[in-house]
């Protein structure tokens, strides 16, 4: 909780510019990451349907990691836009 306080202390004392470029930076990773979740998810499917289980088992985690990436982003971004609404 702590670091999270600091970050919004951090945040609030950057110029609005400066605050807009990491919006932009944040959003450009966060929708490869919702890309390569959706292609690992493909994947895994694809894998699925023909049984190959060793290379569905192998995807587990990669895929968790892919998605929880993809969601710490999107908080991220989402914590961003709030501070920017806030001013």
């Amino acid at each position: 909780m702590i670091e999270i306080l600091k970050v919004d202390v951090a945040l609030k004392n950057i110029e609005t510019a400066e605050l807009d470029d990491l919006i932009r930076r944040v959003d450009d990773i966060n929708h490869s990451y919702t890309a390569v979740a959706a292609k690992m998810g493909q994947l895994y499917l694809h894998a699925d349907e023909r049984h190959v289980s060793s290379l569905t088992e192998r995807l587990d985690k990669p895929m968790r990691n892919a998605s929880e990436n993809q969601q710490s982003f999107a908080a991220i971004l989402d914590e961003l836009r709030m501070t920017r609404n806030q001013r």
